[in-house]
């Protein structure tokens, strides 16, 4: 008889009594099927800076995939963030911004480019369809500018 014998059953009983996984922390793996898109191609965040001619509090960021890209200006002020999206290659067929602590938002492209004011200072991040494929930008901190 080997000491690992029985090891097995006291392992499996141990989970049964002791859930290693905090409820909480379930809920939140489940509500993040909302924001996984596995087939959708990530851009390459190309180029970031202040858009000092118009305002110091306006960010931009320039993201690029093997198709197109896209430039996104955002402002955070008085708790409102404002999004300006620019395509200048594409038409996306719908345009979803979305973030942890934010209700998703559709925004509408017209001439090329979408508008949106939306609460928080949470971060975000613009998911895309083009003729049927997903794309996606990495994670915007809008009160920082990183992304």
């Amino acid at each position: 008889m080997s000491e690992f014998d029985g090891l097995e059953e006291l392992l499996a009983d141990a989970f049964e009594t002791f859930d290693p996984v905090p409820a909480d922390l379930k809920a939140t793996a489940a509500g993040l099927s909302d924001w996984i898109h596995p087939d959708a191609s990530l851009a390459v965040l190309v180029a970031r800076e202040s858009v000092a001619l118009r305002s110091p509090a306006i960010s931009q960021s320039e993201f690029a995939w093997p198709e197109f890209s896209m430039s996104v200006q955002w402002a955070f002020s008085n708790g409102r963030l404002s999004i300006l999206g620019m395509f200048p290659e594409a038409a996306p067929d719908s345009i979803l911004v979305q973030g942890p602590h934010r209700t998703s938002v559709e925004a509408s492209l017209v001439r090329g480019s979408f508008e949106l004011d939306t609460e928080g200072d949470s971060p975000f991040r613009i998911s895309f369809s083009v003729e049927g494929q997903e794309f996606v930008t990495p994670w915007i901190e809008p009160t920082t500018g990183s992304s």
